[in-house]
């Protein structure tokens, strides 16, 4: 229950529609393949009384002849917030979003190699 003294912050922004990075291999001047997908959770949420931030997306590397899909997968990352105050829960989506981002990098390297 919030009392007259208390303010509650909240984020949850949703981006149904693929975003679009031009990441992955090149030869010369040619793309071999793009990274795009669809961010599904960029938000923080309580569990229980504690705020922690949650980043899922689904990624594909695709071809651009063709648009075909040659990998998929999905990433999630669940930060815990040291506290409720608006700078602590900004702090933990840096941390998320510097997670999330490595993992990505990673799995794309991965994927050139195959």
């Amino acid at each position: 229950m919030s009392s007259p003294h208390r303010i509650n912050t909240y984020v949850n922004w949703q981006h149904h529609k693929p975003l679009y990075r031009r990441v992955y291999h090149k030869e010369g001047d040619r793309t071999l393949a793009t990274l795009n997908g669809v961010l599904h959770a960029f938000q923080s949420e309580y569990q229980g009384d504690k705020p922690v931030v949650h980043i899922r997306y689904e990624a594909r590397l695709v071809l651009p002849l063709g648009q075909r899909i040659v990998a998929s997968r999905s990433f999630e990352v669940r930060q815990a917030v040291d506290g409720k105050q608006v700078a602590q829960v900004v702090t933990a989506f840096g941390k998320a979003s510097d997670q999330f981002a490595a993992q990505v990098v990673e799995w794309t390297l991965q994927q050139g190699q195959v």
